[in-house]
């Protein structure tokens, strides 16, 4: 789709009113003690991303992929079940996968651009104006059911809802070169490739410079999940007063809300984000790289707050000792998380917890 024709599409904005945060005026809700846990042997090796827990599977890849790599993506159930296979896209000499998730049907999404020349690989981590912006589809074993030609969008998050949609949070180089902000950062596609709603224009993040590669200098911090029936993406410098973006889009009606998120509550910065999950509509945790848990509590005029989420008296004590890290995602209605620190170097094998929010 050309950059006309996606001007044309009216961004779905709808009254902002119309999505509202649950539990806001009552405040954070309280963490029992975790009720499960399972040792899980590779899922967070070095050589590859930090996972993510998608449809009960934890997902990771490696960043950038050259037609001889061997493994690529890395599954891991939560009952320990692994597999590994590598990604071969026609006509790419290397690809670069910005993100990778497990759709709700069990297949497998990935995210990024690719270059059909070797001798533009090494654009691929900055910006990649002559790559191929993809979107493709793979089942569980690693054949290729499906790859999108995305245009001039770069998709640097995806994920999938419980009606089949694809969603993704990205950058238009070009605009971004040119320092146009009239197109939208995040956007539904149908599995055929149609683009089907355009969301959080770019206008509404304050970035002078929008760039999601992940783990880059100069680059934001975002993530993007796709829960029941809302989608919820978080844009953030990850410094200390820096600026933060929600965004929260109803699946089935389109209804949107955009939320400035401030300060966390207290007089202490958490660390930069490093894990969030969508439970529900509108009831979103997330944790910091200091530990700890938070809750996304709404405020006036658009506004919000990470909020420390209490324990319960039966947690406090482990708490204190080795706070909730990592959220990786929900299960059920259960967050899916590590405690405590983890090492740059992760081991061979490392424990998962459940653990309810009331």
């Amino acid at each position: 789709m050309s950059y006309r024709q996606l001007s044309r599409f009216r961004f779905a904005l709808a009254c902002v009113a119309c999505v509202a945060f649950a539990q806001s005026a009552a405040g954070p809700a309280s963490v029992a003690a975790p009720w499960r846990q399972v040792t899980l042997q590779g899922a967070f090796s070095g050589g590859r991303t930090f996972p993510i827990l998608e449809n009960g599977y934890l997902v990771a890849h490696r960043r950038q992929i050259a037609r001889d790599t061997n493994s690529a993506v890395f599954l891991t159930s939560l009952t320990g079940q692994a597999v590994s296979f590598p990604v071969s896209l026609p006509g790419a000499t290397t690809v670069r996968v910005e993100h990778a998730s497990v759709t709700p049907q069990g297949h497998v999404l990935l995210a990024g651009a690719y270059v059909t020349s070797d001798n533009n690989a090494d654009e691929l981590a900055q910006a990649p104006l002559d790559a191929v912006n993809f979107i493709a589809e793979l089942d569980m074993t690693g054949k290729l059911l499906s790859v999108r030609n995305l245009g001039n969008f770069t998709p640097s998050r995806v994920c999938a809802s419980q009606d089949g949609s694809w969603w993704a949070l990205g950058e238009v180089w070009p605009d971004e070169l040119n320092g146009q902000t009239g197109y939208a950062t995040l956007r539904q596609y149908g599995p055929d490739g149609t683009l089907k709603g355009s969301y959080l224009p770019r206008s509404a993040l304050s970035q002078k410079s929008l760039n999601l590669h992940e783990h880059l200098a100069g680059s934001q911090y975002a993530l993007l999940r796709c829960g029941t029936s809302s989608i919820a993406a978080y844009i953030g410098s990850g410094v200390p007063g820096g600026n933060f973006v929600f965004a929260e889009v109803n699946a089935a009606g389109g209804n949107s809300q955009i939320v400035s998120v401030g300060k966390t509550a207290g007089s202490k910065f958490p660390g930069i984000i490093t894990g969030m999950a969508l439970l529900s509509p509108h009831v979103v945790y997330a944790t910091f790289s200091k530990g700890g848990l938070y809750q996304l509590i709404l405020g006036q005029s658009n506004t919000g707050t990470w909020t420390p989420v209490p324990s319960s008296a039966a947690a406090s004590a482990s708490a204190q000792k080795a706070p909730i890290s990592f959220v990786l995602g929900r299960d059920q209605n259960s967050l899916v998380h590590l405690i405590g620190t983890v090492s740059s170097a992760p081991t061979a094998a490392t424990t998962v917890y459940w653990t309810a929010v009331n």
